[in-house]
């Protein structure tokens, strides 16, 4: 498992060794946006290829909140006219690929079932028939929804997430879990099998917008000569 520092200074070194001439050093934060990006690109090309993530590569919400509301604040369950249940809060953003998101499981604390999704582009009224009596859940505006009044209080989830960053920071002030280890020291949720080809893509890149400035910045200086000398 690689920290996110870990991610960062290998990209920062093999970045180095690409731009001899670079007088700044790049922003931990400049190089993690990077890596992110490709990172979630590299994790959608495999789960859209039908080919299994790593379990490395998921993270777990161990506690979320649920409180009632009204089925029309969901359009997905809006024809029930009742009561069902949501998140507290918005949860961390979800990874998603072409067939929905990467969510491996959603259950109770309890873990004794688990809890179906259903499409974001389907009704609760197509499967009434068939499950009516069976809990569904989907992600809708950041929340999740599920279609039923007896929905337990709370729930728990494993998922990929979209920016660890942020799911740390959640989990660690919403869910009150984990280490107090600073942010850059946990995990960066990468499939090892994608590490090298991560590094040296985040590293080809900066040394492409590095190369990109400067050359924007000669044509703005030789512009300016020409300017000045009239």
């Amino acid at each position: 498992m690689y920290s996110i520092k870990d991610i960062t200074e290998r990209i920062q070194s093999l970045y180095s060794k690409g731009v001899k001439s670079d007088d700044s050093r790049l922003s931990s934060r400049h190089i993690y946006s990077v890596a992110n990006s490709l990172r979630n690109r590299l994790h959608i090309n495999k789960a859209n290829k039908r080919q299994s993530l790593s379990e490395i590569a998921y993270g777990v919400i161990p506690f979320i909140k649920m409180i009632p509301v009204s089925s029309v604040d969901c359009s997905a369950f809006s024809s029930l006219g009742c009561t069902i249940y949501r998140s507290e809060v918005k949860i961390p953003r979800v990874l998603h690929y072409m067939n929905g998101p990467v969510i491996q499981w959603v259950s109770p604390l309890n873990k004794e079932t688990v809890i179906d999704r259903i499409d974001r582009n389907q009704r609760y009224s197509s499967f009434a028939k068939y499950t009516a009596k069976r809990k569904r859940y989907i992600l809708e505006n950041g929340y999740i929804y599920v279609n039923s009044p007896q929905s337990p209080k709370a729930l728990t989830m494993k998922a990929v997430f979209t920016d660890p960053v942020e799911y740390h920071s959640f989990v660690l002030n919403y869910c009150n879990s984990g280490n107090c280890e600073p942010i850059q020291r946990k995990d960066f949720y990468l499939d090892p099998s994608e590490t090298d080809t991560l590094i040296k893509m985040s590293s080809q890149e900066l040394i492409q917008m590095f190369s990109q400035i400067r050359e924007d910045q000669t044509n703005n200086n030789a512009d300016s000569v020409k300017q000045n000398s009239k």
